[in-house]
């Protein structure tokens, strides 16, 4: 009678010990899965290339590479029959993780002072319903990959208010971000990089890798 007792004590405890250790490994699992999400580092296990038209680069490890098709202009012919000069389709390529990097080329070039001039604007536009303030908005001439180049540095913060606290965020965040535009081949290419202020040091050598891993031909 003792003996089964403790027997069945035994394998209460055996259970127990069982039931603990899985609730721990299930709970490993989804707070890594939990953690990855919220980092953005999703997809794409090992490094991914862009090639279209001879443009390329490599997305790092962990990042994921996305690709979309938009165009400007859907009417690319004036009333008389003329081509518009104004028509050009963009193409849109997005590698993301932690941070942000974007790429914009068009079949055929643009004014890229122009084109980068309304950043200020797409700024402002993509905070919307919050309100973006411009802290830093510097353009300067530079060499990028042997071609002369406009660059842009920027730095701007975007007010949730209220929302942000209901929503367990912060009320405000700082972003920095810079773009480079050229001409190459024909084509018009703007890159940009994009990531909150406090982790752009952590950002930097992945977009550092990916811009020094862009080619055109």
């Amino acid at each position: 009678m003792v003996l089964n007792i403790c027997m069945n004590e035994n394998k209460i405890l055996l259970f127990g010990i069982v039931v603990c250790f899985g609730v721990i490994i299930l709970g490993v699992f989804f707070l890594s899965g939990w953690l990855n999400l919220g980092l953005g580092i999703i997809n794409n296990p090992e490094e991914s290339k862009y090639t279209s038209n001879g443009i390329s680069f490599t997305c790092p490890a962990g990042w994921s590479l996305s690709q979309q098709k938009d165009i400007n202009n859907p009417h690319p012919f004036e009333e008389n029959g003329d081509i518009n000069s104004n028509y050009f389709i963009e193409h849109f390529v997005t590698c993301s993780g932690p941070g942000r990097f974007g790429l914009i080329w068009t079949d055929n070039q643009i004014n890229l002072d122009e084109k980068l001039d309304e950043t200020r604007v797409e700024i402002i536009r993509m905070a919307l319903p919050h309100n973006a303030t411009i802290n830093k908005f510097n353009k300067t001439n530079i060499i990028f990959n042997g071609k002369e180049a406009i660059k842009i540095d920027y730095i701007y913060t975007i007010d949730f208010g209220t929302s942000g606290i209901e929503m367990g965020g912060p009320v405000s965040t700082t972003y920095s971000g810079e773009r480079i535009a050229f001409n190459c081949a024909n084509k018009s290419i703007i890159l940009s990089t994009n990531s909150t202020k406090s982790s752009k040091g952590l950002n930097d050598p992945y977009f550092d890798q990916i811009k020094n891993s862009f080619t055109c031909q």
